[in-house]
């Protein structure tokens, strides 16, 4: 319970292969609770000491892109950032109004080159 406490995980389903001493059950975050269906544990054979438990997401997950900087081809970063950067308008950064113009339109050419 401690490790569940400390992680912030939770039980989010109970269930039995028919024998009292063996309790099986799914561990994830307290949003999933309401999204699982079909939960079972499976009568298949796992080739393990343990059972499979399919079940289903109901509804959509947020997919959440990573990048890895490793595997980025500078040389082309470079390029497309230096060919938005030359499309920036011409903006007065003497005002704070143009400033922040100004690091919106960096920021997002380093996103887009990126």
């Amino acid at each position: 319970m401690e490790f569940l406490n400390s992680s912030n995980l939770e039980i989010l389903n109970w269930g039995s292969t028919g024998r009292l001493e063996v309790t099986d059950t799914t561990l994830g975050s307290f949003g999933l609770l309401e999204s699982i269906t079909s939960w079972e544990v499976s009568s298949e054979p796992s080739l393990s000491d343990r059972r499979h438990i399919p079940f289903a997401l109901q509804g959509s997950v947020p997919v959440r892109l990573i990048r890895n900087p490793r595997g980025t081809n500078w040389g082309s970063f470079r390029e497309g950032l230096r060919d938005r950067l030359e499309l920036c308008p011409q903006m007065n950064m003497k005002d704070e109004a143009g400033l922040g113009l100004a690091i919106h339109w960096v920021q997002h050419s380093l996103i887009s080159a990126y």
